[in-house]
Parts: C-alpha cells; sequence; structure tokens
C-alpha cells in the first residue's frame, strides 16, 4: 500500500490522469473531485521521486526482494477499485521498478503471494481472465489503463452494453470549458487557430495563421517550442500520427507537409505555390490523417472537392468525389477522421453532413444530426468529437458506432462561423480551435 495514500502529494494538486476516460466513466463526479488537493505544492511530485519511499524501494530491489501489488481500500474514504491498482504499478516505475517488473508485482507475484494457482499469468489451466490493450505498457505503464477489451472466464465482457446502462449517468455528467488552461511566452497570443493535434504524451500542436505557425505545450498547457517559421502560407490542418510526425495541411500553399520534431520537412505532397486537380496538386488541402500502416488520406477541400489517397511515401493511390450534393460527392470536404474499424468520415462542411467511406472510397452511410460540421476527431474508443457550424455552432460529442449525438456545448459563434478544427488526447481532452474568436477552447469531463 506504498503509493495509494500520498497520491495528491505525488501528482501534485491535480493528478495528470484526472481528465481519463476510464476514470470519469467507472467512478462519481463527486469521487473525482476528493482527488484534487489545491493546497498541494506544484514541485509536489519531484519531492517525492527523491524522498524515503522510492529510495527505499530501490534499496529493496537492489537486494532482491520481490514485489507484490496490493492495497487497504475498504477502510475508509472514497474507495477507486482497480483503478488505484493502474496507478500504483505507474507509482512503482517512478520508484525505479521496469515496466515489466511492476506488471508482474501486480499480476504473477500477486497470486502466489495469495497461494492462488489458477490466475495471476496467462497459462494452461489457467482462468482465462486477461485484458486486451491498445498500446504497450512496456513502452508507457499508464498504457495499462488504454484498454480495448476485457475478458472474464474466457468470455468477452459486453463494455458497450455497460457503457450503455449507465448512459443516463453520463449524460448527467457534460464536458465542461476550462479557462485559461495554456501559458504562452508573455506577448504571444494565439491569433487566427485553425486546428489542434496531440501526442502520445499528451502534448498539444496549435496550428495558426501567425508566426511562428505551429505551437507546441506540454500536457498542462506550459509552452515548450515553436515550429515552422515562414513554412506555411494558410495554416488549416495539423496531426500527429502513430509515430509522433507532424502532418501539416497549407491550405494557402496547396501543399502537406511531414514534419519531424524538430520541424524539418521530411516529405511534401503536392507543388508548393501550384494549384490544380491533377493527382499530384492540391487546391486547397484543409486536412490530412494517416493510418496505421502508414498511408496517408488528405481532403483537397477548399476548392476542389475531393480526398486523395497516398502511400506513406508519397506515391498517389486514388482519388475519390467530385462535386454535388449526393452520397460520395462534396461541398468543401474539410475534416477527415478514421474509426477503430478502418472506415473514413468526412466533414462534408457545406452539405450539412458527415459521409462514411471505406479506404478504397466507396460511400457506406452519412449522418445529418450532427449539425454542420467543420471539424471532427475520433478517439481510439470510437468516440466521435465534431466542432459544429452555422446557427447553432458548437462542439457535438457522440458515438462514432451508433451515430447517436450525447451531448452538445454551445460555443458562441463570430459571423456563424467560429469552431474550424479539434482534437482529443488520450485522456478525453477536447481542444477545439476557434478561428474567428482567436482561441484554443478545452473541454474536460466533470
Amino acid at each position: 500500500t506504498t503509493f495509494w495514500t500520498p497520491r495528491n502529494q505525488i501528482y501534485g494538486a491535480r493528478p495528470e490522469w484526472i481528465d481519463e476516460p476510464i476514470l470519469n466513466e467507472t467512478f462519481s463526479p463527486q469521487e473525482i473531485k476528493a482527488l484534487e488537493n489545491p493546497s498541494t505544492p506544484r514541485d509536489a511530485a519531484e519531492k517525492w521521486a527523491t524522498g524515503r519511499v522510492p529510495q527505499a524501494m530501490k534499496t529493496l530491489k537492489l537486494a532482491g526482494v520481490g514485489f507484490v501489488l496490493g492495497t487497504d481500500m475498504g477502510g475508509g474514504g472514497a474507495g477507486y477499485y482497480g483503478f488505484s491498482s493502474h496507478v500504483e504499478m505507474e507509482s512503482m516505475v517512478k520508484a525505479g521498478l521496469t515496466a515489466s517488473e511492476a506488471i508482474v508485482a501486480a499480476t504473477g507475484n500477486s497470486a502466489r503471494m495469495l497461494g492462488i494457482d489458477d490466475l495471476g499469468t496467462i497459462a494452461a489451466g489457467k482462468t482465462a481472465d486477461f485484458i486486451v490493450l491498445d498500446a504497450n505498457p512496456l513502452d508507457n505503464i499508464a498504457n495499462t489503463r488504454r484498454i480495448s477489451n476485457v475478458y472474464l472466464g474466457g468470455q468477452l465482457v459486453d463494455r458497450d452494453g455497460l457503457r450503455a446502462k449507465w448512459a443516463v449517468r453520463s449524460a448527467a455528467v457534460p464536458y465542461r470549458p476550462v479557462d485559461n488552461w495554456a501559458h504562452l511566452p508573455a506577448g504571444m497570443a494565439w491569433g487566427a487557430v485553425t486546428s489542434a493535434s496531440t501526442d502520445a504524451d499528451g502534448n498539444v500542436y496549435i496550428f495558426r495563421r501567425a508566426q511562428p505557425p505551429i505551437l507546441k505545450l506540454n500536457a498542462h498547457g506550459e509552452f515548450v517550442r515553436s515550429l515552422g517559421e515562414t513554412l506555411i502560407a494558410a495554416a488549416h490542418g495539423i496531426r500527429i500520427d502513430a509515430s509522433g510526425f507532424i502532418w501539416a495541411a497549407d491550405v494557402r500553399g496547396h501543399v502537406v507537409y511531414k514534419l519531424d520534431g524538430e520541424g524539418h520537412v521530411l516529405l511534401t505532397l503536392g507543388k508548393k505555390g501550384v494549384s490544380g486537380d491533377a493527382p499530384d496538386l492540391f487546391n486547397g488541402p484543409t486536412d490530412v490523417i494517416v493510418m496505421p500502416a502508414g498511408d496517408v488520406f488528405v481532403t483537397d477541400g477548399q476548392f476542389n472537392s475531393r480526398v486523395l489517397h497516398y502511400t506513406a511515401n508519397g506515391t498517389f493511390v486514388k482519388s475519390f468525389g467530385t462535386n454535388g450534393t449526393a452520397p460520395g460527392q462534396f461541398k468543401v470536404p474539410h475534416a477527415i477522421g478514421l474509426d477503430s474499424a478502418g472506415r473514413l468520415f468526412v466533414a462534408d462542411r457545406d452539405n450539412d453532413r458527415i459521409q462514411i467511406f471505406d479506404q478504397n472510397g466507396r460511400f457506406l452511410d452519412q449522418w445529418t444530426n450532427f449539425g454542420q460540421p467543420s471539424g471532427l476527431f475520433i478517439d481510439a474508443n470510437d468516440r466521435l468529437y465534431v466542432a459544429v457550424i452555422g446557427q447553432k455552432s458548437g462542439l457535438a460529442i457522440g458515438s462514432a458506432r451508433t451515430g447517436q449525438v450525447e451531448q452538445f456545448l454551445p460555443i458562441p459563434a463570430k459571423d456563424l462561423n467560429g469552431p474550424h478544427l479539434l482534437t482529443a488526447d488520450t485522456r478525453g481532452n477536447v481542444y477545439v480551435a476557434d478561428l474567428l474568436a482567436s482561441d484554443v477552447r478545452k473541454f474536460i469531463r466533470n
């Protein structure tokens, strides 16, 4: 029970995981609020990391002592059953264990300590209780919380069914805006922001029509660095792919760039300053999405009405879409997203609909209940976030699996066109680039 009791002290005034979807969908707002401790110093985490508990753990590890994972939950206070074990594993790693050692402590070692023979490891003759993750916990122990599927006794748990039962409670706990979340350098303002994207570490990349065009902030909203000085003619869509590369759509430069973390150009799609409708040209590219295998899809939508498909090295594969209102046609395809089934979602802005395609460009469906979509983003749990413009502007949140709209948060519009493109991080925080208001709005769950 070494690590859960001092949770506020080791994470500072507000635990970084407090906005994660897995926490918000399993505990009440009152329980979550109890985790906040405004009086905790901001340097508490650093002080804890060099304190007696981590030092003692390192000494025990060097001496060959084994570790198990335990808890004193149930003795009073808020009971964060299950989730607390994930946080304790993360604390073990912060104290000096490897991710592998922390996982073994929480599974096989604990079962052996309790004398339980049929749990703790995946092996013949043991009970098939296990979880499937969306990311490797050996890369980051916090990935144990990125749960895709749960199996108990060899049977898949219907997590969507459980969520549906809790939908009434979930609907009563909407997202809320967070003011003054970002800390820009003195004298710097957002300017005309067009989009945002986040990486696996929670860093936020803001794309804007100002110099420098790309701003990188950490998960706490603190300015890290700028990128792309003089490179971009007019910012539009930005995406960070699974490998951490930056993809930027320059709507007036008629190109899409792939950049590394230092801002060096690794690949250019299109020809800078040249517009057209040939396979190697764009006329106002608006957004880009990168497949897990590396293929790239670009919405060429400001003046053309199509989606283009390229291989990872920039070789043209095909395009689909023409101007019009029929299924498969577009009027300003403004943003593009990808769900867990590999379907492409396109914000067909001026047709007031979201269109869904397979990766061969075959039309599958269209949804009109999300309003007039300017931007869209789909997270790993198939939650669909839509930036809505027009008479009813705001942030719509729903399901990419069912098309159901679950929540709507108004964002006051300027000239009926405010919310532009948006993103959400792995913890469920939503960032909306409000172009005409020159603001980046952040929303978190209550």
